[in-house]
C-alpha cells in the first residue's frame, strides 16, 4: 500500500474563527483535526481519514471568507486538489482522472488543474511553473510523481508540511514535519480523555452485570508481549463440548499451551499437547480425533495432530500463512489453504499431500456428500465462489459474487451519505455449508447471503439470488466508515446463522423466516472479528478486539469470551 496524503490550507489570519469552524464540523460529523499555527500566510489542516474526502474541504470552504486549497496524494498514485474562494469551488485537478472509472473528455477538461488561479494566490508567481507542476504523465519510471506533483504545487504557494496526514501525524510519524509539536487536536483531547473513561467504566460495570447474571461464561485476554504486540486468541469448537483456546503471541521464545475449556468453565483442561506460539489457525475434526494447526509469520506450515493419541501426525510445508483448516466429513482428509493453493492431507498412514491451485482467497468447505468443495476466490476487483469437483480433483467454474451498483454508490456519495469505498462485487470472508447440505452460507464485507446448493449447481457465471440475507452495518472508524462481518456459526437446533462484524453485535438470521434479530450487544461494542458456536449450541465463543483500529503500544488487548445462549435475553 502506498502512501495517502491530505491536508487543506486556508488563506486567513484568523485562527480562533477557523477553530470554532473545525470543533463544529468535528460535532456534526466525527472528523478530527489536527491544525497548525499560521505560516507563509495559510493555516494548515489535517483532517482524519488521511484528509482524503473532499466534502470536509468543501464544508470548512463554505464556512471561511477566502481560498480555500485542499491537497491530496491517493496511495502514492493520484495527485489532486480543490481550490475553493468565496464559500465554492473555483478549480480542480485530477493528475489521473481515470483512476477510479473512465472519464468523459469533458470531465478531464474540468479537472486539467488552472495553473493561473493557482498563480493568483501568490503575488509574482509564474503560471507556467505550475502548469509543469500539472502536467499529467504516466508513472512509468516514476512511481512517485503523484508526491512530486503535490510538493512542487506547495513550493510554490509557500505551503509547508504537506507530505503527511491526521493519522501518520497521531502515529507518532513526525520526521521532516516543522513545528509539529505546536499542532493542536480538535476537538479538545481533554474532553475525549473524559468521556473515553466514562465509557471504560461503563463497560466494565455492564460486563460485571452480565457475569453475575450468567450470560457472560467467562472472559480472557493476554497483555502485550514482547514487542507490545497484544496476544491474539485462536480457538476452535471442540466436537466433544467446549473449546480449544491457544494464544497466538508472536514475541514469544516458548510454546503455548492448548488450552481445553468447558463447564463449569472455572479452570481449562490439559488438552496434550504444547503448540507453536505463531500459530493462526485451528479446527477439530467431526469427531474430535484430529486437530488441524496452521501458522503464521515466518513458520509457514500446517501441523496434523492425533487428539486421541496425544502425537503428531505430520507438518505440512505451505508456501505462506495457513488462511484456512478444515477436514472431509468422513475425516480422511485435512483441507489447508495458502496462498491460493489447496492443500489435500490424508489423514492416514502415509498423510500423503495433493494440491489444487484455486487463486488468493480465504476459505474453504466440504459438502456433506464429501464430493464438493466450495472456497471463495479472489482476483483483484473480482470475487467469485471456486466449485471443485475432489473427485476429480479440478475447478469446474467460479460463480461470481453480487456486482454493487456504482453509479448508486457515487449518487449516495456526493450526497453525503455515509459510505464505505467501493468494491466493483461483494467481497467473501468464509464459506460453509448447513450440516444438511441444502444451503450455502456465505460472509461477504457487506453482510450474510444464503444460497440454495442445488441453484448454485445450477449456475453458469454468477451465484443465484440469495434465499435470504441480512446486511452488516456501517461503522464510522477512525479511516472512514466501514463494514465487514468476519464470521458466522450454524445453530442446528435453531435454524439460525449467527454472524458478527464492525458493529459489536451477534445477530441472528433465522433459515426458516429470512429475519434478522441481534442476539448479543458486547459491553462497548467493540468489532468482533471471529466467533464459534459450542457442540450442544449453548455456548457461543467470541473474540472481541476493542484495538482493532488503534496504534501504539498501549492499545488494548483482544478478548476471548464465552457466552450462555439460553441465557440471553430474547
Amino acid at each position: 500500500m502506498g502512501a495517502f496524503y491530505g491536508s487543506v490550507h486556508v488563506r486567513s489570519d484568523d485562527a480562533t474563527r477557523l477553530r470554532r469552524t473545525l470543533e463544529e464540523l468535528a460535532a456534526r460529523s466525527g472528523t478530527r483535526f489536527l491544525m497548525a499555527p499560521r505560516s507563509g500566510g495559510w493555516i494548515t489542516v489535517y483532517p482524519s481519514q488521511h484528509g482524503q474526502d473532499v466534502s470536509v474541504s468543501a464544508a470548512i470552504a463554505a464556512r471561511v471568507t477566502g481560498p480555500v486549497l485542499h491537497l491530496l496524494v491517493h496511495d502514492d498514485d493520484v495527485f489532486a486538489y480543490t481550490l475553493y474562494d468565496a464559500g465554492g469551488p473555483i478549480d480542480e485537478y485530477c493528475s489521473d482522472p481515470d483512476y477510479f472509472e473512465s472519464s468523459s473528455p469533458a470531465r478531464r477538461a474540468e479537472t486539467a488543474g488552472r495553473p493561473d488561479a493557482l498563480a493568483a494566490l501568490v503575488g509574482g508567481a509564474d503560471a507556467a511553473e505550475f502548469a509543469r507542476a500539472l502536467e499529467r504523465k504516466g508513472r512509468e519510471g516514476d512511481p512517485f510523481r503523484a508526491t512530486w506533483q503535490m510538493r512542487s504545487v506547495a513550493e510554490l504557494l509557500r505551503i509547508v508540511n504537506v507530505e503527511t496526514s491526521y493519522e501518520y501525524l497521531r502515529e507518532g510519524e513526525t520526521r521532516g514535519v516543522k513545528g509539529w509539536k505546536e499542532l493542536v487536536h480538535v476537538p479538545d483531547l481533554a474532553t475525549e480523555k473524559e468521556a473515553r473513561r466514562r465509557r471504560q467504566a461503563e463497560v466494565a460495570a455492564t460486563t460485571s452485570r452480565l457475569q453475575r447474571e450468567g450470560v457472560l461464561l467467562l472472559s480472557k485476554k493476554r497483555p502485550a508481549g514482547r514487542y507490545g504486540l497484544p496476544p491474539l486468541p485462536v480457538f476452535c469448537a471442540h466436537p466433544l463440548g467446549g473449546f480449544l483456546l491457544a494464544w497466538c503471541d508472536l514475541g514469544a521464545s516458548a510454546e503455548a499451551e492448548l488450552e481445553w475449556w468447558r463447564p463449569p468453565w472455572h479452570e481449562p483442561a490439559d488438552a496434550g499437547f504444547r503448540v507453536s506460539s505463531k500459530i493462526y489457525r485451528m479446527r477439530a475434526s467431526p469427531t474430535g480425533r484430529f486437530l488441524a494447526v496452521g501458522h503464521a509469520s515466518g513458520e509457514w506450515s500446517a501441523a496434523l495432530l492425533d487428539l486421541h493419541d496425544r502425537r503428531r501426525l505430520a507438518t505440512v510445508p505451505l508456501p505462506r500463512a495457513t488462511e484456512h483448516l478444515s477436514f472431509t466429513p468422513d475425516e480422511r482428509t485435512m483441507i489447508c489453504r495458502s496462498q491460493g493453493e489447496l492443500r489435500l492431507v490424508s489423514t492416514g498412514e502415509g498423510h500423503s499431500v495433493r494440491g489444487i491451485v484455486l487463486g488468493a482467497g480465504r476459505s474453504a468447505t466440504v459438502h456433506p456428500d464429501g464430493r464438493w468443495l466450495v472456497a471463495d476466490v479472489q482476483d483483484g476487483g473480482s470475487s467469485g465462489l471456486a466449485l471443485v469437483d475432489l473427485g476429480e480433483q479440478r475447478v469446474l467454474r467460479v460463480l461470481s459474487t453480487a456486482r454493487n451498483d456504482l453509479a448508486a454508490w457515487m449518487a449516495a456519495h456526493a450526497a453525503g451519505k455515509a459510505e464505505t469505498g467501493f468494491h466493483p462485487q461483494e467481497v467473501p470472508n468464509k464459506v460453509d455449508f448447513t450440516p444438511d447440505g441444502r444451503l450455502i452460507v456465505l460472509a461477504v464485507q457487506e453482510g450474510v447471503r444464503l444460497y440454495s446448493w442445488e441453484g448454485v449447481l445450477r449456475a453458469d457465471a454468477s451465484l443465484p439470488a440469495p434465499v435470504a440475507s441480512a446486511d452488516a452495518d456501517l461503522v464510522r472508524v477512525s479511516p472512514g466508515w466501514m463494514r465487514n462481518t468476519y464470521g458466522f456459526a450454524f445453530d442446528r437446533r435453531r435454524a439460525l446463522v449467527f454472524f458478527s462484524g464492525l458493529e459489536g453485535r451477534v445477530r441472528a438470521l433465522s433459515i426458516e423466516t429470512g429475519r434478522t434479530a441481534t442476539v448479543l450487544e458486547l459491553p462497548g461494542t467493540p468489532p468482533v472479528i471471529e466467533l464459534a458456536l459450542g457442540v450442544d449450541g449453548d455456548a457461543l465463543a467470541t473474540v472481541a478486539h476493542p484495538g482493532m483500529f488503534d496504534r501504539g503500544r498501549k492499545r488494548p488487548a483482544p478478548v476471548w469470551q464465552v457466552w450462555s445462549v439460553g441465557a440471553v435475553p430474547g
